[in-house]
């Protein structure tokens, strides 16, 4: 018994970072019904046909690349920014809450110290230090994973799940050859929820812009 405790305890050590989950669970009826219906109100999915996303749940292409429920605790951190992505494909929020994080780097300068001076006095001189910015959310049927539809090698931002969550897994390999049809709407909107958190971190890295100004004297 101690054998088999010790080869679980190993084998969850070696997991990569989106393994370490609750589990990967198979899908009751009606759970494969709201899946399907999710992911067909979707906004990149609207162009396919609810059956043939039930079916792609229970049988997946060539018996391979299926669609996948996957439980996460509350904490755990899907992936880091700048990793890779180890998991191709897309991501959608059964339930709970998922964040998006993305660092950004901190100087003391004349806006920093007005809105926060305790934040400006930890990168007080020329020492800069990293904040993590949320520059997304996601909930019910709300995608995460995007740059990997795009065909990104890394993530943009940390995904960490604020809640206990219920995520769905749809494979690329599934995307690229089932489900081809929804390619273009699929890529239109993940652009755009990429550009979306891009934007809000420029603006965040805006405020935090080294202004080459002196220290006023107080």
């Amino acid at each position: 018994a101690e054998g088999r405790a010790h080869d679980r305890a190993k084998a969850q050590h070696n997991r990569l970072p989106w393994e370490m989950v609750t589990g990967s669970t198979g899908f009751t009826a009606q759970e494969r019904a709201d899946t399907a219906r999710l992911i067909a109100g979707s906004a990149g999915f609207q162009d396919v046909a609810l059956e043939r996303i039930s079916d792609a749940i229970l049988n997946g292409e060539h018996g391979k690349a299926r669609i996948k429920k996957l439980e996460f605790e509350r904490g755990h951190t899907l992936w880091e920014e700048g990793g890779d992505i180890t998991r191709d494909g897309i991501y959608y929020v059964f339930s709970g809450k998922c964040s998006l994080t993305r660092n950004v780097k901190v100087v003391a300068n004349k806006d920093i110290r007005q809105l926060d001076p305790e934040l400006a006095a930890m990168a007080r001189g020329t020492q800069k230090i990293l904040e993590a910015f949320e520059v997304g959310t996601a909930t019910q049927a709300e995608s995460l994973g995007d740059e990997a539809v795009l065909g990104a090698a890394t993530y943009k931002d940390t995904a960490r799940a604020v809640t206990e969550c219920v995520l769905i897994f749809i494979p690329s390999e599934l995307v690229n050859t089932r489900f081809s049809g929804a390619l273009p709407r699929l890529h239109e909107q993940s652009h755009l929820r990429v550009a979306a958190r891009d934007l809000r971190h420029a603006r965040r890295a805006a405020l935090f812009a080294e202004d080459g100004e002196e220290e006023e004297d107080t």
